[in-house]
Order: structure tokens, then C-alpha cells, then sequence
């Protein structure tokens, strides 16, 4: 329970704090779960920072889609929806880039139609990540 804990302290903070790519490297599927709605509402507190033009002195989109990336191993459709309302209101390079995890890790019809997304959207660069993926 302390662990769980612990993790939610840290999501609720990820739209203000840099975690240096660091935070996925520790959520599981049972932290993912038990901290699902913690997840869905900093991502919402994020696009709504993202929205208004709050200044950040990270990329919060990328921190964004690395948490929402998480989500697949939970609820495949939530994490692609998640990843895509992200990628609408900050469509960087180094976002969608990152969002590649999420297609590949998706093996079900949302993770084909985030990658046909990326494939669209995304630079060569992008699309250089998504090669092999069906």
C-alpha cells in the first residue's frame, strides 16, 4: 500500500515536476491500476496547462505521453484515447516519438490506429520508429 501511495504522490505531480523519463521505469500493472484516476487527472490538469499556455520549464506533452503509454497494460483504448488527446493539443516530434511505445505495446485495434496516426502525422523520424509495426 505505501509503494501505491508513493507512486500517486509522484503522478500527481508529473504535469509540474520532471521526472527524466524515470517514473514508467517503476509502475507495474497493479500500481498503473490502483492509480489509474490519478493518471487520467493529471493528464487532464496537463492539456488543460497546455490549453491555456502555461509556461512549464519541461516538455510536459512528452512526460504526458510517457505516463498515458503506461496505461496499456491496463485498458489498451483508455491509454491510445489518452495518448492521442495528448499528441491533438501538443503535436511535437519528440511527443509522438515517444507515443510510438504506446502502439507498439497496444496489440489490439487501438494500437493499429494510434500507429496509423503516427504514421500520418509523424515526421520520418517517427515513422522510422513505427517500421515492423503491423
Amino acid at each position: 500500500m505505501l509503494r501505491v501511495e508513493t507512486f500517486r504522490s509522484l503522478i500527481r505531480m508529473a504535469d509540474r515536476e520532471y521526472f527524466e523519463e524515470k517514473l514508467g521505469d517503476y509502475l507495474d500493472e497493479d500500481v498503473v491500476r490502483a492509480c489509474l484516476p490519478d493518471i487520467r487527472d493529471v493528464i487532464r490538469r496537463g492539456l488543460g496547462s497546455i490549453a491555456a499556455g502555461v509556461p512549464c520549464r519541461f516538455d510536459v506533452a512528452t512526460q504526458l505521453v510517457d505516463l498515458a503509454n503506461f496505461v496499456v497494460v491496463v485498458d489498451e483504448d483508455l491509454a491510445v484515447e489518452l495518448v492521442l488527446q495528448i499528441l491533438r493539443a501538443a503535436p511535437s516530434g519528440r511527443a509522438m516519438a515517444h507515443a510510438v511505445a504506446a502502439a507498439h505495446r497496444a496489440e489490439g485495434p487501438a494500437g493499429q490506429a494510434l500507429a496509423g496516426h503516427l504514421r500520418l502525422s509523424g515526421n520520418a523520424h517517427v515513422r522510422a520508429l513505427l517500421a515492423g509495426h503491423g
